[in-house]
């Protein structure tokens, strides 16, 4: 029917390192902030800080040999 459709935007930061790593997320041109979703290096998947938003280009440490994924807000 024409009607465009959207979704959410999400920023995967993977450290296949055995040593932290720091991640600078993306500037605020492409979203104000970032929320965490799934963080594999918690037992349940969950983020210890899901509720937290990161800000635009902040720097992020990653745990080791872990995943992130984060969610924009606009």
């Amino acid at each position: 029917n024409g009607t465009p459709l959207t979704d959410d935007t999400f920023l995967v930061l993977f450290n296949a390192s055995w040593d932290q790593q720091v991640f600078t997320l993306p500037p605020a041109s492409l979203g104000s902030a970032w929320t965490p979703v799934l963080d594999t290096t918690e037992s349940t998947g969950l983020p210890v800080q899901s509720s937290t938003a990161l800000p635009a280009g902040s720097a992020y440490t990653s745990s080791p040999r872990g995943l992130l994924v984060l969610r924009r807000q606009q």
